[in-house]
């Protein structure tokens, strides 16, 4: 198994997710967006969308490219 970790913020990491992914020895990825403004094309099962200051109407490019890339 392992973890797509979005992360819109430094100041918002997984936190306790984090530590129990760590207890379960789950491998998990970080993608940062506020550094790249991209979303990279992955095959992962898990997704953890992190938090930040922004809201899901604002126009941030990262935001964007999440709401095209993982469309339902």
């Amino acid at each position: 198994m392992k973890v797509l970790a979005i992360q819109h913020t430094p100041s918002e990491p997984m936190g306790y997710i984090e530590d129990v992914l760590n207890d379960l020895n789950v491998i998990y990825e970080y993608v940062r967006v506020y550094e790249t403004n991209e979303i990279p094309v992955t095959s992962t099962m898990h997704i953890i969308i992190m938090g930040g200051y922004m809201g899901a109407y604002d126009d941030y490019p990262f935001l964007k490219q999440e709401k095209k890339s993982y469309k339902g």
